[in-house]
Formats: structure tokens, C-alpha cells, sequence
């Protein structure tokens, strides 16, 4: 794109990818007065934050089951169900079940986690694809060997700082009346394809 060059990198080659687990049900001293922000796959909505908080777990709760805490700035994809291949952004550090995949750059001198974000929200169709079953299910390893582009870092905060501000616009319904806000999303789609649209690398 406008002549940027770019490198093709698996998921896998760049990001730190983690799936998380469910502390027993049965064990009440894992979530009764939990303090660690727990969540499902229904909280990946396409949007650049986390709107709800599926549950609280313990200290306990997290070091004897699978959860794992994700830092601030993940991304996180749903891995099943009816969100397959959505994604949200962390705005805390927070823990998740074992429907998501969390994502975070190796190295955010090269890969920045907003941009991340956008670059995963481009790979929503791979995930529809991936099984015409009515119990869509993704794995790590499908996540770890799906390709972004990445282009210079600087390049990477232009596109971020342009799709920030139609993100803010068209999620805040306080913004702007309904006509307007829906010819922003039109904007905002434009916008998020062209600057994402790069071409593969030729061989």
C-alpha cells in the first residue's frame, strides 16, 4: 500500500499466544470473593475494549486451573461458538476461560498491540471458514499459523491513530445522531480496509 514495505509474519512468529482455562465450579474458595477479573468468549464483540465482566476469581482459582493472567493491551479472539473469530482489546489485566486466545506482540518495538488488534479483527473471515459444522472450533495452532501484514512501526501508528478516532466515533452512540454515526461506520469500514489492504510479499 502507497508503496510501504511490508513482511507477511504468522501469528505465531510474532506474538506471545496464550489460551486460558476455568477454575472448578466445585471449588467455591476459587471464585467466592475473587478479586481477578475472569472472562468468556462472549466478550469479544469487535470492539476495541471489553464492555462486561464475565465473572471474579481468586488467587486460588488461578493457580490451580489453566486461566492465566493476560496483561493490559492483549488482544483476545474467541475460539468457538458464536463469536469465533471475534476480537476485544484489554483495557486491564484480566484472565480469560479456555475459548479465547490471548495475543500479545513478542516485541512492541516492531509490532505495536493496537495495531494487532486491527490486523486480527482482518482475519474474522479465516475463522468462518474454518468449519461449515454449526459448532464452530478454532485451536492455538490454527491462530499461531494465520499471517499479518506488518509494515514499519511508524507506519503502524498512522494506521492505528486514524482507525482510533473512527472507532471512539462510531462505538460512542453519544456522539452523534444515528444517520451520522451509520455513514461513519461506512467511513470507518472504507478506511480500516484500505489501510490494511497490503499486498503479499512476492516470492
Amino acid at each position: 500500500m502507497n508503496g510501504v514495505e511490508v513482511e507477511w509474519k504468522t501469528l505465531g512468529e510474532v506474538c506471545e499466544i496464550k489460551s486460558g482455562g476455568t477454575p472448578s465450579k466445585n471449588k467455591l474458595e476459587y471464585w467466592n470473593n475473587g478479586t481477578i477479573k475472569w472472562l468468556g468468549s462472549t466478550v469479544c464483540k469487535n470492539k476495541k475494549t471489553v464492555d462486561e465482566i464475565t465473572a471474579y476469581i481468586t488467587e486460588e482459582g488461578l493457580k490451580n486451573s489453566s486461566a492465566k493472567l493476560l496483561k493490559k493491551e492483549t488482544t483476545l479472539i474467541a475460539l468457538v461458538g458464536a463469536t469465533i473469530g471475534k476480537v476485544a482489546f484489554l483495557p486491564y489485566d484480566a484472565a480469560t476461560n479456555q475459548n479465547i486466545a490471548g495475543l500479545y506482540p513478542k516485541d512492541i518495538n516492531k509490532l505495536n498491540t493496537s495495531y494487532l488488534f486491527y490486523s486480527c479483527r482482518e482475519l474474522y473471515g479465516a475463522f468462518i471458514n474454518l468449519s461449515q459444522d454449526k459448532l464452530k472450533m478454532a485451536n492455538l495452532t490454527f491462530v499461531r499459523n494465520l499471517k499479518i501484514p506488518i509494515p514499519p512501526l511508524s507506519e503502524q501508528e498512522r494506521i492505528v491513530a486514524i482507525l482510533d478516532k473512527f472507532d471512539a466515533l462510531v462505538n460512542d452512540l453519544s456522539e452523534g445522531l444515528p444517520a451520522e454515526i451509520a455513514a461513519r461506520k461506512k467511513q470507518y469500514e472504507y478506511y480500516r480496509n484500505k489501510l490494511l489492504s497490503f499486498k503479499p510479499k512476492k516470492q
